[in-house]
């Protein structure tokens, strides 16, 4: 899944319990999109930095 396909079920699912007022899952959707996203990250900064390294040989 890519970074904005992630943020927008993120969103609508935030946006569906904030609207619910069921603040505690809201907040554990925030938490578990957070870490995915960060997750996501890394392994682009991988990927990229294996990329570089292969390009230099």
């Amino acid at each position: 899944m890519d970074h904005q396909s992630l943020y927008y079920k993120a969103y609508t699912d935030v946006l569906e319990a904030l609207e619910a007022q069921n603040y505690g899952q809201a907040k554990a959707l925030l938490t578990a999109a957070q870490q995915s996203a960060e997750e996501l990250y890394i392994v682009n900064a991988l990927e990229n930095q294996q990329k570089e390294i292969f390009n230099q040989r």
